[in-house]
C-alpha cells in the first residue's frame, strides 16, 4: 500500500507526462491521467504487443517505455493518425485497418492493449473475436472504456435536470453521444459476460474517474470540444487534424496546462475512489477461444 506522499508523487509524475503529451487537449489529458495509472501498473511482460486503435501514438508514448520487453504493433482506422503514429517510432509497424479485420496470424500477440476505443466500434463481437484470435493462449487483453453510468456522472446535465430543464439535459447527453461517437456503454457485469463469449476471462475491473473528476472533465470538454463541435458540425478530432495542431510539438504548453490544473489533480488524490465512477479499466485473459474467425485477407497500410 502506497503512502499518501507516494501516491501524490506518482500521480503528479503521470499528470506531467500526460499533459505534455496532449498540450492542446486539456480535457483529454485530465481523463487520461487516471487511465494511465492503471495501464502503467498492468502493462508489462515480453513478446509482442498490439495497440488496438493506437491513434496518433501520443498517449502510447507515455505508456510504452515502461514495457520495454514488448515489441509493439499498432492498428488505426484513421489515415491521418496512423501516419503520425508511424512517425513516432514506437511501433514496429502501424497497420491502417478496421479492428474487425486484423491482418495478423492466430496467436500473434501476448498482449492486446486498447485505450478508449472499444466503446466506439459498431460490431463489438467481431472485434472481440479478432482479439481472441490474435492473442496467444494465456495472453492478456487490457482496455479502458466508459461505464454504463457515464452520463449520470456528467455535471452539466445533472445541473440542468436539477433546475427543472430535464429535456435540455437529455439533449445535452445526445449531443455528447454524437460528439464523442460512443456506440456502447456496458456495465462491469455485461463486459464479463460479453468477453466470456470469446474465451476471455475478466481478472480485474478497476474503476476510475469519480463523479467529481468527471464533472471537471465535462466542463473542460464542453468548453473545448463541445464548442468546436457546435461551430464545425463535426467531431472535434477532425478540426484538430485540419488545423495542424496535432503535428506541432509544444510540450511547454502542456507544462503550463499542468500547473493550471494542479489544484484539481491534487484534490483527486485526496478524494477516495468511490462509486459511481465513469470509467473502467479491464484486464482479461484468454483461456479458451470460443471461436477462431479467419484472418482478414490482405492489409491496407499507410
Amino acid at each position: 500500500m502506497k503512502t499518501f506522499l507516494e501516491r501524490t508523487l506518482h500521480r503528479l509524475r503521470i499528470a506531467w507526462a500526460v499533459f505534455r503529451a496532449h498540450p492542446a487537449m486539456p480535457a483529454t489529458a485530465l481523463w487520461r491521467i487516471y487511465e494511465a495509472e492503471h495501464a502503467l501498473d498492468l502493462l508489462g511482460g515480453s513478446g509482442r504487443g498490439l495497440d488496438l486503435g493506437c491513434g496518433d501514438g501520443s498517449f502510447s508514448a507515455v505508456l510504452m517505455p515502461t514495457a520495454p520487453e514488448l515489441a509493439w504493433t499498432g492498428i488505426e482506422l484513421d489515415p491521418y493518425d496512423a501516419l503520425l503514429a508511424e512517425k513516432r517510432g514506437l511501433y514496429d509497424k502501424v497497420h491502417l485497418c478496421p479492428a474487425e479485420k486484423m491482418p495478423f496470424e492466430d496467436d500473434a500477440f501476448t498482449v492486446v492493449f486498447s485505450n478508449c476505443v472499444i466503446e466506439h466500434v459498431h460490431d463489438l463481437d467481431a472485434v472481440l473475436a479478432q482479439v481472441a484470435r490474435v492473442l496467444q493462449p494465456g495472453g492478456r487483453f487490457l482496455f479502458s472504456v466508459p461505464r454504463e453510468c457515464f452520463y449520470e456522472n456528467l455535471v452539466i446535465p445533472r445541473f440542468l435536470a436539477g433546475i427543472g430543464l430535464s429535456k435540455l439535459a437529455t439533449r445535452y447527453c445526445r449531443s455528447c453521444d454524437q460528439r464523442l461517437e460512443i456506440v456502447s456503454l456496458l456495465s462491469p457485469q455485461e463486459w464479463q459476460e460479453r468477453l466470456a463469449l470469446h474465451g476471455l476471462t475478466v481478472e480485474s475491473n478497476l474503476p476510475y474517474a469519480t463523479r467529481w473528476t468527471t464533472g471537471w472533465w465535462d466542463l473542460l470538454a464542453a468548453a473545448s470540444g463541445g464548442l468546436t463541435y457546435l461551430v464545425s458540425g463535426g467531431p472535434p478530432r477532425r478540426t484538430q487534424q485540419s488545423s495542424g495542431v496535432l503535428e506541432r510539438d509544444r510540450p511547454w504548453l502542456g507544462s503550463l496546462t499542468f500547473f493550471l490544473f494542479l489544484p484539481i489533480i491534487v484534490l483527486t488524490i485526496i478524494q477516495k475512489t468511490t462509486e459511481p465512477c465513469a470509467g473502467q479499466f479491464i484486464e482479461a485473459r484468454l483461456s479458451q477461444p470460443a471461436q477462431r474467425p479467419a484472418m482478414a485477407e490482405g492489409e491496407n497500410d499507410p
